[in-house]
């Protein structure tokens, strides 16, 4: 339960920075807690392959399993599909900063 609540804190930013590439042509760049969340997610994969082995000895069933892999290469494409279109449509264009923050090329002033 503790790891949903933390994977609720860091998912919300992370949503908000893919959001914010694909719908913002300025934005070039994924920010840090994105990358950050997935390499999180991909050693949780990795800890769960390794020590799960024995866990479910039964195989799932095939109709399952086609399901599960029609249903990711559909979700995949239409992914790809969307950033593709949306990095197409204007993305090389803009003048942006290249950052997934909003005001990050706005000027600074120093203080004094």
């Amino acid at each position: 339960m503790v790891r949903l609540i933390i994977w609720a804190f860091v998912g919300v930013p992370s949503l908000r920075q893919i959001y914010s590439y694909i719908s913002d042509p300025h934005c070039k760049r994924i920010g840090h807690q994105t990358f950050l969340s997935l390499v999180v997610l991909l050693t949780e994969l990795i800890v769960i392959v390794k020590f799960g082995e024995g866990e479910f000895p039964n195989p799932m069933p095939h109709n399952i399993r086609v399901g599960l892999a029609a249903f990711l290469a559909i979700y995949g494409a239409g992914l790809a599909l969307i950033m593709l279109r949306t990095r197409g449509s204007g993305g090389s264009s803009g003048t942006g900063s290249g950052s997934a923050t909003p005001n990050a090329g706005s000027p600074v002033k120093k203080v004094q």
